[in-house]
């Protein structure tokens, strides 16, 4: 048995989303580019699910509390440093000669 989407699940515009997501400090709004943004690349390894409906893009409510709460707990934990562009060249160098 297969579990539709649209099965009592509400689904928001990334117009409705960004308006019910905290202000930002300064009273400043969520933009609706940040949701895209979220949606398309992610924040720190965590990706905003979305669903299409024809031509349109919607943000299951279900699916923006998860985005919260899985962020949330990405920035609870220990986080390593990223290597730079230039660590990753001279990996990479060393690598090529053979170390």
């Amino acid at each position: 048995m297969s579990v539709s989407v649209l099965d009592g699940e509400e689904l928001l515009t990334f117009s409705e989303a960004a308006r019910r997501l905290p202000r930002r400090r300064g009273g400043a709004k969520t933009a609706v580019s940040t949701l895209w943004r979220w949606s398309k690349r992610g924040s720190r390894g965590v990706i905003l699910r979305v669903v299409r409906v024809g031509g349109n893009v919607y943000v299951p409510h279900s699916a923006l509390i998860e985005f919260i709460e899985q962020r949330s707990a990405v920035d609870q934990a220990p986080q390593t440093p990223s290597p730079t562009v230039a660590s990753k060249r001279a990996m990479r160098q060393l690598n090529k000669m053979g170390m």
